[in-house]
């Protein structure tokens, strides 16, 4: 009989804290629990920049795998000792450097619909449940020093507060299951973060969520941005929702904002608070107006824009005219921006905004004339 006390355990770099996630203590060849390295191929353009897929999920392998029909019935199966023990390993050394015991769980796609049973396993720090049917997390509590979960593709309705405070949480992907709400405070030490396909109207990382830079929350329901105030955040994935205002604070280290198939018409919200921006992804929105292209120049360093499939895209000239007006760009819609590119929207707008020469005599005729008339009267 397994026995949680004595197969799990924290290995323990001499300090009895948790070791870094740096490939060596937890992660093994298969790469499970772990994020997708480019976030390019996670998105699934290409590494064009374009994105969001329409909100197919990314960023683990086994939220982007497709569920298959269950072992154990609609409802699942509990959690029984011979799965876990087919599915322990990584052997290290317990917290206090008294004994050994295993530190990672992989039970993937084995008809799981409760996990009571882990409650006893207080020392696992890599735990992949994905593609189950389970409810409740509610025994992953006593896993004082988790540092990466994989719960994607199951039924979870609800976060219990006993999840929260995981000090030591540094990856963890919850995609495919049937959230309302995220309530989660304080992931202190959590980087990367997956909450594609939920049913997530609003959310709120803030200060809790310190050392947080990979954000996922694509097909959801969110109508905001708002809430969203984690200042480490590189990377922002919210396709597939239904935004209308974006609301983001100061974010000096934001470099990737993915908003493919909102609804956003109007782009006010872009400015110094995202000074470091360089990938925007707008495509398949409601913007119609040349002028709201023209409130993104507030964005030194964004060099790759998406915008295809907004009815801006319709307009005449419409590629000439956004390099006139975002003359940093260098690529647009997948397609590089050409210097003959940029001497011609310059040209074309010199041409559409300067009078010509006979405009300017005719107008100065009127002009004369109208003087002539206000002395008279």
């Amino acid at each position: 009989m397994i026995s949680g006390d004595e197969t799990d355990a924290l290995p323990d770099g001499g300090d009895g804290l948790p070791d870094a996630l740096d490939g060596t203590a937890g992660l093994d060849d298969t790469g499970a629990g772990d994020p997708a390295a480019d976030p390019a191929e996670a998105e699934g353009d290409g590494g064009d920049g374009e994105g969001g897929g329409g909100g197919s999920p990314a960023g683990s392998g086994s939220a982007r795998a497709s569920t298959t029909s269950l072992p154990g019935g609609e409802k699942g199966v509990p959690l029984l000792p011979d799965v876990v023990s087919q599915g322990l390993s990584v052997l290290a050394r317990t917290g206090n450097g008294l004994g050994f015991a295993y530190t990672r769980l992989d039970a993937r796609g084995k008809g799981v619909g409760s996990i009571e049973l882990l409650e006893s396993f207080v020392h696992l720090r890599y735990v992949d449940l994905s593609n189950n049917a389970i409810v409740s997390l509610a025994p992953l509590a006593s896993m004082e020093y988790l540092l990466s979960l994989d719960v994607s593709a199951n039924r979870v309705r609800a976060l219990p507060p006993t999840l929260d405070r995981k000090l030591y949480l540094q990856r963890a992907c919850l995609a495919r299951n049937r959230l309302a709400a995220f309530d989660i405070a304080n992931w202190p030490r959590c980087n990367w973060i997956d909450l594609n396909e939920n049913s997530l109207t609003a959310l709120k990382l803030t200060e809790g969520f310190a050392e947080l830079a990979h954000l996922e929350a694509r097909g959801n329901k969110l109508v905001s941005t708002r809430g969203i105030a984690a200042r480490k955040l590189k990377e922002l994935y919210l396709a597939a929702n239904r935004i209308t205002t974006i609301d983001l604070p100061d974010m000096p280290n934001l470099h990737t904002l993915h908003l493919r198939g909102n609804r956003l018409a109007r782009l006010d919200g872009f400015g110094e608070n995202l000074k470091n921006l360089a990938t925007l992804n707008l495509r398949a929105n409601a913007i119609e107006d040349f002028d709201e292209i023209s409130k993104l120049a507030s964005l030194p360093n964004l060099r790759t824009l998406v915008l295809s499939e907004n009815p801006i895209d319709q307009l005449p000239n419409y590629r000439l005219e956004v390099i006139h007006r975002l003359p940093r760009l260098d690529k647009l819609d997948k397609e590089p921006v050409s210097e003959a590119e940029r001497v011609e929207a310059e040209q074309s707008a010199g041409q559409k905004h300067i009078p010509s020469d006979g405009y300017v005599e005719a107008r100065c005729g009127v002009d004369a004339l109208d003087a002539e008339e206000a002395r008279a009267v």
